[in-house]
């Protein structure tokens, strides 16, 4: 779910051989876009990320409890990478669970 680095080890190019070897793989796997939802975009800037708004779709939970599907534009926290041909459809993103 999150990139994270302890922070006695952080500075020494983990994230970033991370985000390296993901984009690798994506690529031999024929995966068109990596696709992150942020709350720091410096590190994926750095491997080529761009931040997009899109309207997206998740389901609503709190507590345990169930408060149906939510259809919202996220203008900041939302940031890809293509690493295939096909380009970026500008459709809904049903991201399938909970918004993290």
């Amino acid at each position: 779910v999150d990139l994270c680095v302890e922070s006695s080890y952080r500075q020494q190019g983990i994230a970033s051989k991370l985000l390296s070897l993901l984009t690798q793989l994506a690529r031999e796997k024929s995966v068109d876009f990596l696709f992150t939802v942020v709350r720091d975009e410096r590190i994926y800037l750095k491997h080529s990320f761009q931040t997009i708004s899109h309207y997206c779709s998740w389901l609503r939970i709190h507590e345990h409890n169930n408060y149906g599907v939510a259809l919202e534009k996220i203008e900041k926290e939302l940031m890809i990478k293509q690493t295939g041909n096909q380009p970026w459809i500008n459709e809904p993103i049903d991201l399938l669970e909970y918004m993290f």
